[in-house]
């Protein structure tokens, strides 16, 4: 997938292993996708171009000027270049074990993942190094929903949320939350948490009053139409799945196989051989077999 930026200055061009480029001193380059590139921005403003740098092995390698209008473009070359990242890094692991997970850029990711690919840079900034990134899905606004095999994060910026400046985070273990549930009506509705201590009231995306805006709510995010079937199966996902495998962790939990336990006579069977084959002593046999037959 080829995107040109800065009315053709400059481009990005994403082919199988390999990510090309024309940086910002106009020079061609290329990084194989075994580096793990990652494309981070700067957005653009109304009278200032945006930057893409791109970090690879943990190192700036690069930027890419861009403009406004190639926004969504340069979006859905990310969300590729994150699939061919994410699919190269686990290349040999074991994809159809549903307790499994998968690795990019150290995120765990589990198997039965439900998200979109361009929030993943976003996703990787809320969540702790030892939880595996289960939900990623977003609001009708600035509003991010991350669930992991922990804890259920709701993240939230921009005007339309109520935060003019910085942003705001609601975040709760799994084990807290009762449940949680989608309200849908007609074109628009909310996805609530529940758990003790929250009071819960109806909320109305068309109410004048604030308090009723779920996308203002620190524990809702708002749905719209195109993400609907998207958050019932998140609620699905939550209250049948994450939710009881959070409170009982030994359930999907690998099973060992229990070792098997000698007898007192087995054990001096193979101390006696050990002795007649010259291995150990007489005196280590003698002391060793007090121990077991507890003398």
């Amino acid at each position: 997938m080829r995107v040109e930026t800065n009315k053709g200055k400059n481009y990005l061009d994403l082919k199988p292993g390999i990510l090309y480029y024309r940086s910002n001193r106009g020079t061609e380059k290329f990084i194989p996708i075994a580096r793990s590139p990652i494309l981070s921005f700067e957005r653009p403003t109304m009278m200032q171009e945006g930057q893409i740098r791109i970090t690879a092995s943990n190192q700036l390698i690069d930027v890419v000027p861009y403009l406004k209008s190639d926004g969504n473009a340069i979006d859905r070359l990310n969300s590729e270049l994150i699939q061919s990242v994410f699919q190269y890094e686990n290349r040999n692991s074991d994809k159809n074990d549903p307790n499994g997970f998968q690795t990019i850029r150290g995120i765990k990711i589990s198997n039965n993942a439900l998200m979109v690919p361009e929030l993943f840079a976003a996703a990787s900034q809320v969540i702790q190094p030892d939880e595996i990134l289960t939900i990623v899905l977003k609001g009708m606004f600035k509003e991010l929903l991350v669930v992991t095999d922990k804890a259920l994060y709701i993240n939230k910026s921009g005007y339309m949320t109520g935060h003019l400046v910085g942003q705001g985070t609601f975040a709760l273990p799994l084990t807290a939350i009762t449940n949680v549930s989608i309200d849908f009506h007609m074109m628009s509705g909310y996805f609530a948490v529940s758990a003790g201590g929250i009071q819960n009231t109806q909320k109305d995306f068309w109410s004048s009053d604030s308090r009723m805006d779920p996308a203002k709510s620190p524990n809702t995010v708002s749905v719209g139409a195109n993400t609907k079937d998207d958050f019932a199966r998140a609620v699905q996902l939550i209250n049948t799945t994450l939710i009881p495998n959070a409170r009982n962790p030994q359930v999907n939990a690998p099973k060992v196989k229990p070792q098997n336990s000698l007898t007192r006579y087995d054990e001096l069977v193979k101390l006696k051989e050990l002795l007649d084959a010259d291995i150990i002593t007489q005196a280590d046999f003698d002391a060793k077999k007090k121990q077991i037959l507890g003398l």
